[in-house]
């Protein structure tokens, strides 16, 4: 029988390493290694292989992403909290390894601060010392607000 799905013969060739590379990622998120994982893991990536065929096929088309997207880039020598690094998926510290998710919302939250908060021209060092106290842990100077008045409007909505 040429559709003959048995445990020996599996229905695609990829299906039963997906589906056991699955199962291994769902037992590390679980702890438990039950018949019932095994089953949606086999599950999962039944549905994954079908929707990858279908793509192939041509019967669908995958969207690209909508909205504001975080850079997939970083800069590790700089801290976590540079503005190029706000705007990063995430940035590993070059020293430490520690990886930090990037934040729109924050983003959002320090660029409408600084339309609202422009630089004075008699004291700029008043307008460091007082984002700093509105955003805490920033630690910004002079030159990476205007860093960030440059590259934060490319990453919100207004």
């Amino acid at each position: 029988m040429a559709n003959d799905k048995s445990p020996t013969q599996p229905a695609h060739p990829d299906l039963e390493g997906l589906a056991f590379d699955l199962f291994r990622q769902r037992v590390g998120v679980t702890g438990r290694a039950t018949e019932y994982e095994a089953l949606q893991a086999y599950r999962h990536a039944e549905t994954f292989l079908a929707v990858r065929e279908q793509v192939r096929a041509g019967a669908l088309t995958p969207a690209g992403p909508e909205g504001l997207q975080l850079d997939s880039a970083c800069s590790p020598n700089l801290p976590p909290t540079h503005p190029y690094n706000l705007v990063a998926k995430v940035h590993t510290d070059r020293k430490t390894g520690v990886q930090t998710p990037g934040d729109l919302g924050r983003v959002a939250k320090i660029k409408a601060w600084l339309d609202k908060n422009p630089t004075p021209e008699n004291n700029p060092d008043e307008l460091v010392s007082r984002l700093n106290r509105q955003f805490h842990g920033l630690g910004w100077d002079l030159p990476t607000i205007n860093t960030a008045r440059a590259i934060l409007p490319a990453y919100c909505e207004n």
